[in-house]
């Protein structure tokens, strides 16, 4: 077999355009194509030797779920026991799944040889995600586009797979049942293809379960559907840096510096501005600091990391350093270092080292 070892200018042109292609197979919001998925589901079974089963269609995973908690009471029914038996999924898993892995592997290792194993890229499979199976299904199809060569078997099984991605979402495959899902209703990004939506739900399903991500971050749906919950307690008992970020964004940092009542410890224009709210036992160490990589917008994003009220490093088992969790004088250098798990000095050195 020929070894493909770089891609031709035709090839390359055609990647971006396949790669957006698949891109919006992965977040489409149309109506789930049931015959389709349907038709792909029996085939799963045939495979593995099974006779295929009744779909129950729901509109989230969310109602997956609760669908399947409801058949778990039902026991008054063998029908329901069956239902929720593995059996069926363990061999998806070993026979569909993992033969097919191994054999595309295989294949491309042929085809592809050692500009494969230096590449960067590597497709990473997940289980049974439907229409977010795409990217790895994606990476091989492509591979296929190249010439690649599949041996039967596999490629009839890499079709399944894309059969069911392009059709639906997720699906939870049983001995007696197959639960399978409709595709969102809405997906929302920012610049950066990141889940985003800073007015409402990121992501939304026909039977109104949502997902609430600021630029990727998980937050509560409080924040939108309740915002007078916001207060000053509230961002400081946030434990999620993250996520108290965006609750102190939504809040607004003017109001947060001028309500939050900490006074300014130490302050330096490289490793940022040590504060604290309160005294003694309950004192709030945080530390404000701004990331110097700039956003696509030309802008900086700013950050308040909570920190240890003695400034004691994060402990590494792997230190043997005696000395190592003990406190440390109260300055913003001390405070970065602390939650990298490094003491002041070290960490200016390796600051030093690096520039």
């Amino acid at each position: 077999m020929q070894k493909i070892e770089q891609l031709t200018k035709e090839q390359a042109e055609r990647l971006p355009k396949f790669r957006d292609e698949y891109l919006q197979h992965g977040i489409n919001c149309a109506p789930a194509d049931r015959p389709r998925a349907e038709a792909a589901f029996a085939r799963a079974y045939k495979a593995i030797g099974k006779e295929m089963v009744p779909v129950i269609w729901v509109d989230s995973p969310i109602t997956a779920s609760l669908c399947f908690h409801a058949l778990s009471n039902l026991k008054f029914t063998d029908t329901a026991s069956s239902a929720l038996g593995d059996e069926s999924e363990k061999l998806l898993r070993d026979s569909l799944w993992d033969s097919l892995r191994d054999s595309l592997r295989d294949s491309l290792g042929a085809s592809l040889g050692d500009s494969l194993r230096d590449s960067k890229i590597k497709a990473q499979l997940t289980y049974w995600w439907g229409q977010q199976d795409i990217y790895w299904i994606g990476f091989y199809k492509f591979c296929a586009d190249l010439g690649v060569q599949y041996e039967a078997s596999a490629a009839d099984r890499l079709d399944i797979m894309h059969e069911i991605s392009m059709s639906c979402m997720w699906w939870y495959p049983r001995d007696g049942v197959i639960i399978a899902c409709e595709r969102p209703l809405a997906v929302n990004f920012d610049e950066r293809e990141r889940l985003h939506n800073d007015a409402g739900p990121a992501v939304e399903f026909r039977d109104g379960w949502k997902l609430y991500r600021v630029h990727g971050v998980d937050v509560p749906e409080w924040l939108f559907t309740n915002p007078e919950r916001m207060s000053i307690e509230a961002i400081h008992q946030e434990g999620n840096t993250e996520v108290q970020r965006v609750m102190i964004e939504r809040f607004g940092w003017d109001r947060y510096a001028a309500e939050c009542g900490a006074e300014i410890i130490d302050h330096d224009e490289k490793y940022g501005t040590l504060m604290r709210r309160g005294r003694g036992e309950d004192a709030i160490l945080f530390l404000k600091v701004i990331n110097r990589s700039p956003e696509p917008d030309g802008s900086f994003r700013k950050y308040i990391l909570p920190v240890d009220s003695e400034l004691r490093p994060i402990p590494d088992p792997m230190n043997a350093n005696e000395n190592f969790g003990e406190s440390q004088a109260l300055t913003a250098v001390n405070a970065v270092a602390s939650t990298f798990g490094l003491r002041g000095k070290d960490y200016a050195s390796l600051l030093g080292a690096e520039s």
